[in-house]
């Protein structure tokens, strides 16, 4: 049910936006290691726990990302500050959704084996 609702708010066109946006910034930096948090290496057990790990991690700098935007668009005096509190909080929003996305697609592929 929740992946629905993740699905229904766009979050497989956000999936294809951050991969895309990834990609490319690993081509203008020319940095082909930096991918571990983003990305299965393999199906082991160990390769699994590993991204799940890191998903729950980014998942917590994304909440906070929430608040952060949460307290600028309260506390922010001038249109600009609310604007970025706004664009802060839809943007770590859909990537605390895409964590717990990707998540729930882990634990999915993990009861089916």
């Amino acid at each position: 049910m929740e992946k629905k609702a993740y699905e229904i708010l766009g979050i497989k066109q956000y999936k294809k936006f951050v991969i895309f946006c990834k990609k490319n910034l690993n081509k203008i930096t020319k940095n082909k290691d930096n991918n571990d948090n983003y990305f299965l290496k393999g199906y082991k057990k160990e390769d699994i726990k590993f991204l799940k790990e890191n998903l729950n991690k980014n998942l917590k700098i994304h909440l906070f990302g929430v608040l952060i935007g949460l307290i600028v668009i309260i506390i922010g005096e001038k249109i600009e500050y609310k604007i970025i509190g706004i664009i802060l909080l839809i943007w770590n929003l859909y990537s605390v959704m895409l964590q717990r996305y990707n998540i729930i697609r882990i634990d999915t592929l993990k009861t089916r084996k």
